[in-house]
């Protein structure tokens, strides 16, 4: 079974516990295509892994990097993965046994967030999800993956009940496995600096091509949360940035601008009594 594995980078993380999940998973991919900012950051890795391939990045950003990995790839099936992802063992078999049966599927793993030990798609309706459900144009009580007319995101609902595959109108870009001719190769993703809602976007453009997007509840992989930044001008700034992109992810998509601020002013009002941020 081939499989290849994009990863971008900024080239200055230590991806090298990715590079071992990888190589340790009962299928091991055919080919992990590293596309870096940095030249010569990663020879250490491709010495000692010989499915590895170093290419420096054409054009600067995550998206734009991950395109040009898939521009290049060889193999049948395609995984995109951030670079501080483990993949649990099993994660690509099962994923990819999931493509096999459908050709026009896009699945990505159950992201268990590391120091809970807990999936991020495992939650309680509380009364700011109920808040937000409502502002967004959901039930109030959903527990779908869904893109809202808010322009901001739900999360699916996985749980011990689930079914094996969990449909979602989006995905989480950190971590999906493809048919390569599924791939969307074109750039569609035209800002600068950390990619907010860049799985959206490219959610979107998957669903454009009638590709069904699911999760699968027993392919695990290992991340860590962003936690909310301690310093309010941090999160006033990361929010700005945020709302750049989000803004125009809205328009495009004739989403509702009054719903999109109207979240942000909860998300404020969150980032007051949390410690997390929404």
């Amino acid at each position: 079974m081939e499989i290849s594995v994009v990863i971008p980078t900024i080239g200055d993380r230590d991806i090298l516990p990715t590079i071992v999940s990888l190589n340790n998973s009962t299928v091991i991919p055919t080919e992990i295509i590293i596309v870096s900012l940095k030249e010569n950051s990663y020879e250490y890795i491709s010495e000692k892994y010989k499915n590895v391939v170093f290419t420096k990045a054409e054009k600067k950003g995550q998206v734009n990097q991950r395109i040009q990995g898939f521009k290049i790839a060889k193999s049948k099936f395609v995984m995109q993965l951030d670079d501080d992802i483990i993949l649990h063992k099993s994660c690509l078999e099962f994923l990819t046994k999931n493509l096999s049966l459908n050709k026009n599927y896009s699945v990505s793993p159950n992201l268990i967030e590391n120091l809970s030990n807990r999936s991020i798609y495992d939650y309680k309706i509380d009364l700011k999800k109920i808040c937000f459900n409502i502002i967004s144009g959901f039930s109030a009580f959903c527990t779908e993956g869904k893109i809202g007319f808010s322009g901001f995101e739900l999360y699916p609902l996985v749980s011990e009940i689930s079914p094996e595959l969990v449909k979602s109108e989006w995905l989480v870009g950190g971590c999906i496995m493809h048919h390569k001719k599924n791939l969307i190769k074109e750039y569609f993703f035209d800002f600068e600096g950390k990619a907010y809602c860049e799985d959206l976007f490219h959610s979107i453009e998957l669903r454009k091509k009638k590709i069904e997007l699911y999760i699968n509840k027993s392919a695990i992989a290992y991340l860590e949360l962003n936690k909310k930044p301690k310093k309010i001008k941090d999160f006033i700034g990361e929010n700005l940035r945020d709302l750049k992109i989000r803004k125009n992810f809205v328009i495009i998509n004739d989403f509702s601008i009054f719903r999109m601020y109207t979240v942000y002013v909860l998300k404020f009002f969150n980032y007051f009594f949390s410690k997390k941020s929404l």
